[in-house]
């Protein structure tokens, strides 16, 4: 695809390099058919690019700041926006964990080049955009992975799960944790043991939940700390009194 941007950028240039009849320039972008520069009175044909850029009206611009103008735009839509997604202390213990990672990302549009590593505790992607891997971000979490993620040097969040600020309940309870054996069961409930005010905690593999008992229990310390085991985990609504 840059390619065929860079093509077109040196196809305006040309154009606006014309004599006088041809001082401007009108780059079209109305439909994912073929395009056309029009150049003073005549259209020069142009490079196909991604349709995902259709939709796009640019009107006659004239001089040499409309050039500069236009000439940006095609840098800007022809830049190319793949990275590597990076996500760090994600609980990655087993083949199982590795497995889930990877399933989690498996078959998502603009991601490829998937990697989970139990040694490093981190998974690794390629993604075609920053949206992209913010999909992929948001189905790790799905599954229950959560981690410090970056697309290349970007710093990316995991979504909120849904915890008020100075919110305590008595009990709590975390949906879609990642508990595929006994060793994530055991990260849990040794992260869950440095939450002031628990009393009893109760893991559920096979319904991928785990909740938490006490009193006054701090919502957002709790999170906290499934986070940093590398965790993620649904907040679910507070139980009726």
């Amino acid at each position: 695809m840059r390619s065929a941007f860079l093509r077109n950028l040196t196809t305006v240039v040309h154009c606006v390099e014309q004599p006088r009849e041809a001082r401007w320039a009108v780059l079209r972008l109305e439909s994912p058919k073929p395009k056309a520069l029009q150049c003073g009175r005549r259209d020069v044909p142009i490079w196909p690019i991604d349709p995902v850029f259709g939709g796009l009206r640019m009107k006659a611009i004239r001089g040499c700041a409309g050039v500069a103008c236009l000439v940006a735009a095609v840098v800007a839509f022809g830049a190319d926006e793949s990275a590597t997604v990076t996500i760090r202390n994600a609980h990655l213990c087993c083949g199982g964990c590795v497995d889930g990672a990877k399933s989690a990302l498996d078959g998502l549009e603009g991601i490829s080049e998937v990697k989970a590593d139990v040694n490093s505790k981190s998974i690794v992607f390629a993604a075609k955009s920053e949206q992209a891997a913010m999909k992929g971000i948001e189905s790790l979490a799905d599954h229950g992975f959560f981690g410090k993620a970056a697309f290349g040097k970007k710093d990316l969040n995991f979504p909120e799960v849904g915890a008020k600020k100075g919110e305590k309940r008595d009990s709590l309870t975390f949906t879609g944790v990642h508990l595929c054996c006994g060793a994530c069961r055991k990260a849990v409930h040794e992260a869950f043991t440095k939450l002031d005010g628990m009393t009893s905690m109760e893991i559920d593999a096979a319904a991928q939940t785990v909740k938490l008992n006490g009193a006054g229990l701090v919502v957002a310390d709790a999170v906290a700390l499934l986070q940093k085991a590398g965790f993620y985990g649904k907040l679910a609504k507070a139980e009726k009194k």
